[in-house]
């Protein structure tokens, strides 16, 4: 069996490619390692809903909610797949957790953590997960950004304009 590192690296890899359903393979190969990481779960309930697999997406997702159930990504995740499924309550109450644990500022840690990887670039596995770090680096500002204001705009809506049961 490859080591949990390894498959890490390989999952993260696949993850930057867009190649769901080895991202969904390695993770699940991961899990025996690490049952309570969030991050796995997190991982396979994205692959399973850029896939279109959206209720085991959802399983997933809650498994990593969970674990975790102030982990930003994940409560992102459930509203993403509740708002995919048309449950306005639950894409209100993801939406809105989303927000309250949404991160200050994570530009320090991987700025760091890009600058090491750098050493180590002449490495070819190193040197792809650091030019994916640097994409995520750059791009993190306006996806917050666009985040945050989808979440704002969904809440604002629903307390305004709430759907109720027919």
């Amino acid at each position: 069996m490859a080591s949990k590192l390894i498959l890490e690296m390989k999952a993260e890899l696949a993850k930057g490619r867009r190649n769901w359903e080895s991202v969904i393979e390695l993770n699940k190969k991961i899990l025996p390692f690490d049952t309570k990481n969030s991050f796995v779960y997190y991982d396979i309930a994205e692959g399973f809903r850029q896939l279109g697999d959206t209720s085991a997406s959802l399983e997933y997702a809650k498994r990593a909610v969970e674990i975790n159930p102030k982990d930003f990504f994940s409560l992102r995740l459930m509203a993403l797949i509740y708002d995919q499924l048309d449950d306005y309550d639950k894409t209100y109450e993801y939406a809105k957790r989303s927000l309250e644990n949404l991160p200050k500022n994570v530009s320090q840690p991987p700025r760091k953590l890009y600058k090491a990887l750098k050493l180590f670039a002449f490495i070819p596995i190193i040197e792809k997960l650091n030019n994916n770090l640097y994409k995520e680096i750059n791009n993190w500002g306006s996806w917050r950004k666009d985040w945050s204001d989808w979440a704002t705009r969904y809440i604002s809506w629903y307390e305004n304009h709430r759907p109720t049961a027919q």
